[in-house]
């Protein structure tokens, strides 16, 4: 997820702009091979749903991994469980 925030931040500085096209590179890269080795977690939900949110815009729907991300995000969210309801209450701490 580190990579994922990095890459947001870098979309945002300034003095370097060619700085958001290299980490997102990199943060693709890390998506993809965290993929392909089966590795599932909340933390990297949401570092694909970060990269879907703050994608930068595509210049054609071939290079634009919005969708790429968040159908990820979505389909690892599912399998870790995380579209079942719970059912438990929230309890709060006794007020003294």
């Amino acid at each position: 997820m580190l990579s994922q925030v990095c890459t947001v931040a870098a979309r945002y500085y300034l003095p370097r702009k060619d700085l958001y096209a290299q980490c997102l590179q990199v943060a693709t890269r890390l998506a993809a091979d965290t993929v392909s080795l089966g590795s599932k977690s909340i933390s990297i939900v949401q570092g694909c749903l970060l990269l879907a949110h703050w994608n930068q815009p595509a210049k054609s729907a071939d290079e634009d991994h919005t969708f790429l991300f968040a159908g990820l995000a979505m389909r690892m969210a599912l399998e870790l469980g995380r579209s079942e309801e719970h059912t438990s209450e929230l309890q709060s701490p006794p007020l003294s």
